[in-house]
């Protein structure tokens, strides 16, 4: 069981946390890969970043690319789009990654009244140039089931239908976000277990919309509620059922362990432990 560390949400929700703090903690939690994003570059150049991996003995499994996309209609937003996914596609390399994800950032008003279809085409183009432009590096491109309900990347049916589209593409299964649109987590990685490169594994529960340390309100989902990020174990995803089956797949790529911490002063290191343990434990057990 190979897993890394998503550093997204101490970083995106602690503004005081630093890169030292953060990657030590991931250290010190018994992990030996991080996927980053942006989010990471914004607390420290790449000069700074790949030393202190570096010193830290810590590889890097996944570049995050929140991606602007699509931007329909505007042909210098589109562009603007591609020549990140270029850049970013560049940066992954350099890390020594070797899996780049596409996340859509959106562009809302682009989008707004534009069938979900049309939309779906629009996101099929920039992956296709990110997959011509990634196969010559050797890197992988996946997208994940994403928790944003506006977008046609929720859902199986929509996932697989851009999966099928894109020769290339592959799937990064986050373990809760599909839930958001209605799906049961088991039965979603049944239908798309062929396509997967990557995973994000993530507990979810269903809130009232009140403000979390970790997730803030959460993501909306078809069902008028809301779903934040917990530890795992304690929410709704059923592990003891997923890590059976991707075990039995043969799957021996990294799995990134989506941490959201609970508290503004959350012990990160004490609660990635506690999140890495209950993982491992149910995959030895199968």
């Amino acid at each position: 069981m190979k897993l890394s560390l998503i550093t997204l949400f101490m970083l995106h929700r602690n503004e005081h946390a630093s890169l030292r703090e953060v990657y030590t903690a991931v250290k010190r939690a018994g992990f030996e890969a991080v996927d980053l994003c942006s989010y990471d570059f914004a607390h420290g150049t790449e000069e700074e970043i790949r030393a202190l991996l570096k010193e830290l003995g810590l590889k890097v499994a996944c570049y995050i690319d929140f991606v602007p996309s699509p931007a329909i209609g505007n042909a210098a937003a589109a562009q603007r789009a591609r020549e990140q996914i270029r850049r970013n596609l560049d940066l992954t390399e350099r890390l020594g990654a070797g899996v780049y994800m596409f996340a859509p950032g959106g562009y809302a008003d682009f989008i707004r009244g534009v069938p979900r279809e049309k939309v779906a085409e629009a996101f099929a183009e920039d992956l296709a140039y990110a997959v011509e432009l990634a196969d010559k590096k050797g890197i992988t491109v996946v997208i994940e089931d994403a928790p944003d309900i506006t977008f046609p990347m929720c859902s199986a049916e929509e996932v697989l239908a851009l999966l099928e589209k894109v020769p290339g593409l592959r799937h990064v299964f986050d373990t809760g976000n599909m839930i958001a649109q209605g799906d049961d987590p088991v039965e979603f990685y049944d239908q798309l277990a062929p396509y997967l490169s990557h995973a994000h594994l993530k507990d979810m529960r269903f809130s009232d919309g009140t403000p979390t340390p970790g997730y803030g309100v959460g993501d909306f989902c078809a069902n008028g509620r809301y779903m934040v990020g917990v530890l795992h174990g304690e929410g709704m995803v059923d592990f003891a059922a997923l890590l059976p089956r991707i075990k039995k797949s043969g799957f021996d790529g990294y799995m990134a362990v989506e941490y959201v911490p609970q508290k503004a002063d959350s012990d990160f290191a004490a609660e990635m432990i506690q999140c890495r343990e209950y993982l491992e434990r149910l995959w030895n057990q199968s």
